[in-house]
């Protein structure tokens, strides 16, 4: 069984109904859009087109939506493109009427207010870098201290600004109505610096009585300097190691990918590792030794989740790549000891919640079980086991489709749906029987039943039985 989940993102690449076939039937947990590119047609008919092929396949994935957040860009350069050259000074302008031939407009309005002499303006993923001179007729002026190839639309990066965005634009609010009409699962929003970043967006999703996830993707400085909280607001992180290194420094990474996991699992939130794990596979159809030790680490790291970006999206191999990502996970996970991780882990608070996680999994570890069963209305209780990482399998029970989509990204959690009952011995009869329908578990074995009562409300889990299948 695959404990690590698989993030594989849509694009023209994978978008027909030949891929997405292939993406069910190897399981791929979780399906991403990426709202930065394309509009709200395409992505509609994408949605319709998974729930269509998940319903002739007979898997459902979790939806991914993952809005643009207040992203920089260069505006529309004379000609499609600019050679900047190190040393040369070039100005920057976000009023199109004040730019002149050779000046590179900014999709910003007072983008001369938001910086100052001596910051740095990182461009085309941070491969171009210019420090700022001073100000001037209501534009910037910047020297060149690394040269290169800059295209209209390209990305900018202020790692040393302090940004007045607010945390959700217009096109995030287009994207999150796209998500109510549709019922997606999980709402990743970008460039969040801090716990109030996520309130407006986490109000909007209370308001409107859903249950999809909100994610924080961590990119700026900010938001490193505010994990802990970030963390406990959101229910799941993405480590977005695109834009984060561009911020702060591609050598930092590493440790700050491992910072970010273990406040994520200390927190019981699934942690999601993203950008260039496979990156080599867009145009070649194997992937290099540094790609594959990079997936490994992330899964020693305690990572939730795996993410692909454009080598499903717009790679040459979507369906080989995904392949890989399950090779390398298996391999990875057949290394670990898991039995000793859950049993090294201890609780860190004296929440109720957390002490029944940790029973739960000594309890398994303690009697060799061959599942645990998770009644759940909230997902909460799954994902509470989940962060002692058992050995053993857990199969969540929930009457809610959004909810069993949502555990689809949490870490060694399968998810079913079944009808809602008010009997405890019914929910897990009806349980016990679906497990054996897929030959989970057989009759001798003994599990773990885990529920929260009373049954017909969102609850702290509190009921625990050792039983065995008859």
């Amino acid at each position: 069984m695959r404990r690590t989940k698989i993030i594989a993102t849509i694009g023209p690449a994978s978008s027909n109904d030949e891929v997405i076939g292939k993406f069910l039937q190897l399981k791929v947990d979780v399906l991403r859009l990426n709202f930065s590119h394309g509009n709200r047609k395409q992505h509609l008919q994408t949605v319709k087109r998974i729930r269509k092929i998940a319903h002739e396949v007979g898997f459902e994935p979790a939806i991914l939506l993952d809005l643009p957040g207040p992203k920089i860009r260069v505006g529309q350069i004379r000609g499609g493109f600019v050679h900047l050259k190190e040393g040369h000074q070039i100005s920057l302008c976000s009023r199109q009427e004040k730019c002149l031939p050779g000046d590179i407009p900014v999709e910003i309005k007072n983008f001369e207010g938001i910086v100052k002499p001596g910051d740095r303006i990182l461009l085309v993923d941070g491969r171009i870098e210019l420090r700022v001179k001073k100000i001037k007729d209501e534009k910037v002026i910047a020297e060149v201290k690394t040269g290169g190839i800059l295209q209209s639309r390209q990305g900018i990066n202020l790692p040393d600004s302090q940004l007045p965005f607010p945390p959700l634009t217009q096109r995030d609010k287009d994207g999150i109505e796209l998500a109510f009409a549709e019922d997606i699962d999980w709402l990743a929003l970008s460039f969040v610096r801090m716990e109030e970043d996520l309130i407006e967006l986490r109000d909007l999703v209370v308001t409107r009585g859903e249950h999809m996830g909100v994610i924080a993707k961590i990119e700026r400085p900010e938001a490193i300097r505010n994990i802990q909280r970030i963390v406990q607001s959101a229910d799941a992180v993405m480590v977005a190691r695109g834009d984060l290194g561009v911020e702060m420094g591609v050598e930092e990474v590493p440790v700050l990918q491992k910072k970010i996991i273990a406040v994520s699992n200390l927190n019981a939130k699934p942690s999601i590792v993203a950008t260039q794990m496979l990156e080599s596979m867009v145009e070649n159809p194997f992937p290099t030794r540094a790609e594959v030790s990079d997936i490994a680490n992330a899964i020693y790291d305690g990572a939730d989740c795996v993410m692909l970006s454009d080598e499903t999206a717009v790679g040459k191999y979507p369906v080989q790549v995904v392949e890989v990502m399950q090779e390398v996970i298996a391999k990875t996970e057949a290394s670990i000891d898991y039995k000793n991780l859950a049993i090294s882990r201890k609780p860190v608070s004296k929440e109720i919640y957390d002490a029944l996680g940790h029973a739960v999994c000594m309890l398994a570890c303690d009697l060799n079980v061959k599942a645990i069963i998770v009644a759940t209305f909230s997902g909460f209780t799954a994902e509470m086991i989940a962060k002692y990482r058992p050995p053993y399998p857990i199969y969540a029970f929930t009457p809610n489709r959004l909810i069993k989509n949502k555990m689809n990204l949490i870490w060694g959690v399968t998810p079913f749906l079944i009808p809602y009952t008010e009997s405890i011995e019914e929910l897990l009869n009806s349980a016990i029987a679906e497990l054996k329908r897929y030959n989970l578990i057989s009759c001798k074995d003994l599990v773990i039943f885990v529920a929260g009562l009373p049954l017909k409300e969102i609850s702290e889990s509190n009921f625990i039985k050792i039983h065995e299948v008859e």
